[in-house]
């Protein structure tokens, strides 16, 4: 190699050595910060439904082929029960009477309650067409073991009817 060509190698390596030494040019500045966007606006508030207060006054007996039997007397108005009395006789296993001077109204809404000194309570409610008396815990309101076989007593609004 001559000589120039060899001066001219060294130069460019010189050069390739200083420029690989130079500090980088400094980072760009940060952008700008942005405006946070605005907060999603809160949830509508939903009202929780209201009970629809129950209002039923009926009389009715009722019997299937099994023999079971019996008659219930209520008049519910606006969620307070102002008269009850059921009778319920079961085949072979006894007798359940209720009276409404044995019970004290301990809900409203969304079923009415009564509750007895004796541990019974009986609940009742609307669904559809049907007006619902159900009974817990009532063996003291009943003879035998009719409270393991007492069933609700279901009243068809329109027509009174009840089984």
């Amino acid at each position: 190699m001559n000589r120039t060509t060899l001066q001219r190698l060294l130069t460019v390596g010189l050069i390739a050595l200083a420029a690989s030494c130079a500090t980088p040019p400094p980072p760009p500045p940060p952008p700008p910060p942005k405006e946070k966007p605005a907060p999603p606006p809160p949830p509508p508030k939903v009202e929780k439904p209201k009970a629809k207060r129950l209002n039923m006054a009926n009389e009715c007996r009722f019997k299937n082929i099994t023999g079971y039997n019996g008659n219930a007397k209520l008049d519910v108005a606006e969620s307070r029960v102002r008269h009850f009395h059921a009778n319920v006789n079961i085949p072979r296993r006894g007798r359940c009477r209720f009276e409404d001077g044995d019970f004290k109204q301990v809900r409203q809404a969304p079923h009415v309650e009564l509750a007895s000194a004796k541990g019974c309570k009986i609940r009742m409610w609307e669904q559809g067409r049907k007006f619902t008396v159900a009974f817990a815990d009532c063996n003291r309101h009943c003879s035998g073991d009719a409270a393991d076989y007492l069933w609700p007593i279901l009243m068809d609004k329109p027509t009174g009817k009840c089984d």
